[in-house]
C-alpha cells in the first residue's frame, strides 16, 4: 500500500481514508496546520472555480530580494471540504485522487510537481511551483513558427504519454491546464478530474465542454484513455488554428459540431451509449457526409499535411492513435531523434 505524509496525518491510498481529529489530537492537528502553512506568506489570488481556490504565495524564508526569485514563488491550490460535527472527518475521493496521481507521476518532467500536501480545518492545501504562463496565453499571445507549433504539440503527447504509461487518465486536458515553465516547456497539472484508469463504471460528466470526447457526449460510462487522445487532437488543432476546433454553449451543440464535422459516428461503436437512441439532428446521412468532406477540406488549409493527419488520427470516433505512437511517427522524426532544441521554444 502506498503512503505518504501529509504533516501530521498519514493518507493511506486506499479511497476509504479517514483522516480522526478529535478532541486534543484536532487542536494539535490544527497547531501543526497553522505551523506548516506559515512557511508561505500568501501575496496574490491567482484564480478560483468549483475546485477552490489557487492562491499565490512566497517562502517566508526568503530575504526580501529573493521574494521575485522564480524558485521562492508557489501556487496553493485550497480545496476546502465540507465536515459535520461528531462525524469522522474525510477527505473527498476526488481530491484523493488528484493527490494520488500527483504521487504516481511525482518526478517526471512533463508534469507539475507537487511539492506538499497540508491538510487542516475544512481544506487540503496543494504546494506546487509558480510557473510563469500556461499554453493558452502561448497560443493566442505569440506568433508562433512551423517548428515551435510542432514543438509544443510534442511536449503534449510526450506528457500524455507519461500519464497513460501510468495507467492514468487526466479527463481535463485543455490550453489552460498546460502550464509553460521558465524554459517554455510543458507541465501538465489539474489533476482533480484524474483517476486510475478502471474497467467498471466511470461519470462522463468530465473535462471541459471544447474537449469533450464524443463518447462523453454520448452520455458513455464506460470509456477509456481515448478520451485524453480526443483532447489531445482539439488542442493540437487549436494550436495551429488560434481558435478551439470544436466550441459550443451546450452539450448538444457540442455534439451536433462534431458529427458535422466527423459526420455522423459507427452505429455498432455508437449503439452503447446511454444517449445515443435519445439525440438525433434533423439532417440527412448523405447531408453529413457531404459537410463532413467540406469541414476536412477547409481544415486541411491550416495544416501542413503531417500534421494535419496528427489532428485527424486523435479527432475521430474509433481507433485514435496512441501518444507513444504519434512521438515515433513522422511528423515528430527531428524531435525523436534529437530531442527538443531549448533555443525554439518561447521563454514566458
Amino acid at each position: 500500500m502506498l503512503c505518504f505524509k501529509v504533516r501530521a496525518i498519514t493518507l493511506s491510498y486506499k479511497w476509504t481514508t479517514v483522516l480522526s481529529c478529535h478532541s486534543d489530537r484536532d487542536v494539535r492537528n490544527k497547531q501543526l496546520f497553522w505551523k506548516r502553512m506559515d512557511k508561505y506568506k500568501i501575496i496574490g489570488h491567482l484564480s478560483g472555480g468549483a475546485h477552490g481556490v489557487v492562491l499565490k504565495a512566497v517562502s517566508r524564508r526568503s530575504r526580501q530580494d529573493q521574494e521575485t526569485s522564480n524558485s521562492h514563488l508557489f501556487a496553493i491550490k485550497r480545496i476546502p471540504f465540507q465536515t459535520h460535527i461528531r462525524v469522522k472527518k474525510k477527505i473527498p475521493r476526488p481530491i484523493l485522487r488528484e493527490i494520488k496521481c500527483l504521487k504516481l507521476l511525482s518526478g517526471q518532467e512533463s508534469i507539475v510537481s507537487l511539492l506538499e500536501v497540508i491538510v487542516g480545518g475544512n481544506s487540503v492545501n496543494l504546494v506546487f511551483p509558480l510557473l510563469p504562463s500556461n499554453l493558452s496565453s502561448i497560443i493566442y499571445e505569440k506568433d508562433l513558427s512551423l517548428i515551435q507549433k510542432k514543438a509544443y504539440a510534442f511536449m503534449l503527447l510526450q506528457g500524455i504519454h507519461v500519464i497513460h504509461s501510468n495507467g492514468i487518465i487526466h479527463r481535463d486536458l485543455k490550453p489552460a491546464n498546460l502550464l509553460v515553465d521558465w524554459n517554455g516547456r510543458i507541465k501538465i497539472c489539474d489533476f482533480g478530474q484524474g483517476r486510475l484508469l478502471s474497467t467498471g463504471l466511470m461519470s462522463h460528466e468530465v473535462s471541459t465542454r471544447w474537449y469533450r470526447a464524443p463518447e462523453l457526449l454520448y452520455g458513455a460510462e464506460k470509456y477509456s484513455e481515448d478520451v485524453d487522445l480526443w483532447s489531445a487532437g482539439c488542442i493540437v488543432a487549436e494550436i495551429f488554428l488560434r481558435r478551439p476546433l470544436f466550441a459550443s454553449d451546450s452539450d448538444i451543440g457540442q455534439l451536433f459540431l462534431v458529427v458535422s464535422s466527423l459526420g455522423p459516428p459507427p452505429q455498432e461503436w455508437a449503439v452503447n451509449f446511454p444517449d445515443y437512441n435519445k439525440i438525433s439532428f434533423n439532417v440527412e446521412h448523405d447531408e453529413l457526409v457531404s459537410k463532413s468532406m467540406e469541414w476536412k477540406n477547409n481544415l486541411s488549409k491550416s495544416f501542413d499535411e503531417d500534421m494535419f493527419q496528427v489532428v485527424l488520427s486523435l479527432c475521430c470516433y474509433t481507433n485514435r492513435l496512441d501518444a507513444n505512437s504519434l512521438l515515433h511517427s513522422e511528423p515528430f522524426l527531428e524531435f525523436d531523434k534529437n530531442g527538443i532544441n531549448h533555443d525554439i521554444l518561447v521563454i514566458p
